[in-house]
Order: structure tokens, then C-alpha cells, then sequence
């Protein structure tokens, strides 16, 4: 949500593009109840980028390092499609998004 907002607008394609990744990951059987919990509240709140890369570095220990390069590798390229889903690249969707790369790499 945070890379969906950064620019200041929230998309229609970006919106359309978080919802088929929710429908994709229940469809594939993924208990993402909590996850939508935690969508809802953030995306009703203005979340900073070291709150996203902190969150990120938290969730990332909780994992064996395998499912770690697995894991940023997935993040990495959603964040990149949803930035360029609406066809546009703000230079703060990339300031942001090479940010949380440079932070968040292993």
C-alpha cells in the first residue's frame, strides 16, 4: 500500500492490481486473513518508508535465509510491477522502491 500511495495517488490499475494478487493468493489456498487485516489498517494510515523497510527486515528474520532470497526476490518485482502498472513512474515510486531495494538487500 505504501508504494501504491507514494506518489499521492492511489490508481485505479494499482488498486485492480492489489486485489488480483489478494484473489491469486487465496485462490492458491494461502491464509492471508491477518494479512488483510494489516492491509486495511495501513492503508488507512500514513506508514513512512523506514517503517516499510523495518517491517519488511522484522518479517524477513521470522524465515530461514532459503525462504529469505526467495521472499525479497517476489517483494521486489510486485513492488516494480505495481510502480509501473499505470503507466506512469513518479520519481518517488523509484526513490522509494530503491530505497527499500538498497536497505532490504542481502
Amino acid at each position: 500500500m505504501f508504494f501504491a500511495n507514494c506518489d499521492g495517488e492511489y490508481d485505479k490499475k494499482e488498486k485492480e492490481f492489489i486485489a488480483k494478487f489478494i484473489l491469486n493468493m487465496i485462490h492458491k489456498g494461502i491464509d492471508i486473513d491477518e494479512s488483510l487485516n494489516e492491509l486495511i489498517d495501513v492503508k488507512h494510515s500514513n506508514i513512512s518508508i523506514e517503517e516499510v523497510v523495518l517491517e519488511t527486515k522484522e518479517f524477513l528474520n521470522s524465515i530461514d535465509r532459503e525462504e529469505q532470497i526467495l521472499t525479497i526476490s517476489m517483494m521486489k518485482e510486485f513492488i516494480e510491477r505495481l510502480i509501473n502498472i499505470d503507466g506512469v513512474e513518479h520519481e518517488k515510486e523509484v526513490e522509494y522502491c530503491n530505497k527499500w531495494k538498497q536497505e532490504i538487500s542481502l
